[in-house]
């Protein structure tokens, strides 16, 4: 089923801090971070079956120039995306194992792409381009089954999202969504994700892969790497607190970095469990 997630990351102190802030400041509302199946298990008397959701985030992501060795130079684009879903076990009330998932999310951006550039002594340097605005919008119907110790699920993305952005290399792809657990979600388990995080970039990326915990609080932490569409994979770590017995507030946060540009994703929101 699908996960609630969150991400912490470190930033350099650079110029991309100050404007990212003024950003997200205007991105404030209410959210959640899918990543974590949903807590509807089979033959559990405090399973839920309905859980909605709604996130929202903003951050950073290279288009990269690459050479015979490496990465050469990169231009840092911003962008941010919301999310929001609902999850129900079929039939409600009844420990089904089966649930449901619906989410509809849009990511936007205004990308800049790195061009070469040499000054009057030939030296290399590199340059943005002109900016173009992106949007990707998407529905995500899902299926999946879940229990106390394992969970699989599928679904379908509509519509085209940006596999990677670069100068070299700007395919759009129609695919599906997936996601695979094994462990008690009460206690410690392993999880892995495709097309899943909500928001879809900011929430983490178009996959990842980690080990989540559960405290004696009810605190949950998941720890893990995660890229898409980031050019480069970065570190996780995500946490979910409880406010009351059907309300959560999550938050996200991932870094990474390539050819000298952060690419970093912030998230937050709640999880209503009923």
């Amino acid at each position: 089923m699908s996960k609630f997630i969150t991400e912490k990351f470190r930033l350099r102190a650079d110029n991309f801090l100050p404007k990212f802030l003024r950003r997200l400041k205007h991105a404030v509302g209410f959210g959640v971070i899918l990543v974590l199946p949903v807590g509807i298990y089979q033959n559990d008397p405090e399973s839920t079956s309905v859980v909605v959701t709604g996130h929202i985030g903003a951050g950073q992501y290279a288009s990269v120039i690459r050479g015979c060795n490496g990465p050469i130079g990169a231009t840092k684009n911003d962008f941010n995306d919301y999310a929001v879903g609902i999850h129900v076990a079929v039939p409600p009330r009844a420990n089904s194992p089966v649930v449901i998932g619906f989410r509809y999310g849009e990511w936007r951006s205004d990308y800049r792409y790195p061009i070469r550039a040499y000054d009057e002594y030939n030296n290399r340097y590199i340059i943005p381009s002109e900016p173009s605005t992106i949007r990707f919008h998407y529905v995500n119907p899902s299926i999946s089954y879940e229990n106390r110790m394992v969970g699989i699920g599928f679904g379908y993305i509509t519509g085209k999202r940006p596999e990677k952005l670069s100068p070299d290399e700007n395919s759009l792809v129609a695919d599906g969504s997936f996601h695979a657990r094994i462990g008690d979600m009460r206690r410690a388990y392993f999880i892995t994700s495709f097309n899943e995080n909500t928001p879809l970039v900011s929430g983490g990326g178009y996959y990842d892969i980690g080990l989540g915990f559960v405290t004696r609080q009810n605190l949950t932490i998941y720890v893990g790497v995660g890229g898409g569409i980031y050019d480069s994979p970065g570190f996780m770590l995500q946490s979910q607190i409880p406010l009351d017995k059907h309300l959560h507030i999550s938050g996200a946060f991932r870094y990474g970095r390539v050819a000298g540009v952060g690419e970093v994703g912030f998230a937050g929101g709640l999880i209503g469990r009923f």
